[in-house]
């Protein structure tokens, strides 16, 4: 089963942080290509990856509030 989902940053310094790996080194700039493939895969379907217990994640990301 796929279900589609949008890519959210709870926090404006790790948004930050993420964005800032695309300017920097070579290492730096190819965790950010990863990364964005990454969360293409989540985007396109939510339980792609390891699932986490709902208790784990941050009350930022409930999509119910």
């Amino acid at each position: 089963m796929e279900i589609p989902s949008k890519i959210r940053f709870c926090d404006d310094s790790v948004k930050k942080a993420f964005e800032d790996l695309k300017e920097g080194k070579s290492d730096e700039k190819e965790l950010y290509e990863w990364i964005v493939r990454a969360f293409e895969d989540i985007e396109k379907n939510a339980f792609c990856g390891i699932q986490i217990p709902k208790k784990q994640i941050p009350k930022c990301y409930d999509s119910t509030g």
